[in-house]
């Protein structure tokens, strides 16, 4: 489950994986505009009626997989807890019924509940969004930002009028400027940087661009920071 938010409107989107005919399946069950807060509350409601939707009954519903936010984090541990009408007192972990056995399973109907649970579902965070958190505490730290702002000038010097008709005429694609708020796309810039090195170098025994702390140790910095963020780029892509 996620939520997106585009142009001040705000959709759902709830997905299904299962396993059937010896191979996992992925379906896209809602994609659904809210009209509330994003709240545990809201979201809760909008699962359940989904599942109600589709006819899928809460014990075939093992886990859950959400992003780091509060809201998702806190709707799955409320659904998760233990209603007093399946409480039986042990400390034994709830598991859900055995699809192996050969008892009858006895599949209890929603009203029987005073709220939407599912004892045993099971949270698991999207590696990709933590992934992506990591990726952010890596690139704040100080002397890594010292280079993208670096670079960043760099770009933006090289997207100037003037040097852009002169990458043109050679043939060379003027480097993107990133969008300061995806690091994706920071990685994306230094990966066109590196690849006019020689280009920059000369521009700048040109005098076409201050030097400015363009030097062998910044390109060694830069390569080394592009290498660096290059799995999580091909990872999260």
């Amino acid at each position: 489950m996620d939520i997106a938010t585009r142009l001040n409107r705000s959709f759902i989107g709830i997905n299904v994986q299962f396993y059937k005919e010896g191979r996992f399946r992925l379906y896209t069950l809602a994609v659904k505009e809210l009209h509330k807060s994003h709240t545990a509350e809201t979201i809760l409601e909008y699962l359940e009626n989904t599942i109600k939707e589709y006819g899928i009954h809460r014990e075939q519903v093992y886990s859950a997989t959400v992003d780091n936010g509060s809201n998702f984090l806190c709707a799955l541990r409320v659904c998760s807890e233990i209603s007093d009408e399946v409480e039986d007192g042990s400390d034994e972990e709830t598991e859900p019924p055995d699809a192996d056995t050969d008892d009858v399973v006895v599949i209890q109907e929603q009203d029987e509940f005073d709220k939407f649970t599912i004892p045993w579902l099971k949270t698991m965070r999207c590696a990709a969004h933590t992934l992506q958190l990591a990726v952010w505490d890596f690139i704040k730290a100080r002397n890594i930002q010292a280079i993208i702002v670096k670079a960043r000038w760099l770009v933006r010097k090289l997207r100037t009028p003037t040097l852009r008709y002169m990458l043109k005429a050679r043939e060379l694609p003027a480097p993107l400027i990133d969008v300061v708020t995806r690091w994706s796309s920071t990685a994306v810039m230094l990966e066109h940087l590196v690849k006019l090195e020689n280009t920059v170098k000369e521009l700048v025994e040109k005098r076409l661009i201050e030097s400015k702390g363009i030097h062998t140790t910044f390109w060694n910095s830069l390569k080394e920071l592009s290498s660096l963020l290059e799995p999580a780029t091909i990872a999260t892509t």
